[in-house]
């Protein structure tokens, strides 16, 4: 294993520290991990708009799927008919 030092911008810096905590990573696997992807997993890069695609498509499902469920009468229930139904089927078994 080689090390290696590098300078960065502030900016940069605070960027890579906010991702690699959002990860929960070392801020060093992330440097390596974005070394990876650049150099050594070059095939990658095309794939991007294929996976936003997937990701819009998804979103537009969902959304057409939200906008289907609306206006129908939302479920209503009490407490004491939960604990009724709840009673009755233990009540039945014994």
């Amino acid at each position: 294993m080689a090390s290696k030092q590098l300078v960065i911008d502030e900016q940069r810096h605070e960027a890579l520290k906010q991702r690699a905590k959002a990860l929960r990573i070392s801020e060093d696997e992330l440097v390596r991990r974005a070394i990876d992807a650049v150099l050594v997993e070059p095939q990658a890069a095309p794939t991007a708009p294929d996976r936003s695609a997937k990701i819009a498509q998804l979103l537009e499902t969902a959304r057409v799927l939200a906008e289907s469920r609306r206006g129908g009468e939302p479920y209503r229930f009490s407490r004491d008919e939960l604990y009724e139904e709840r009673e009755g089927r233990w009540t039945r078994a014994g």
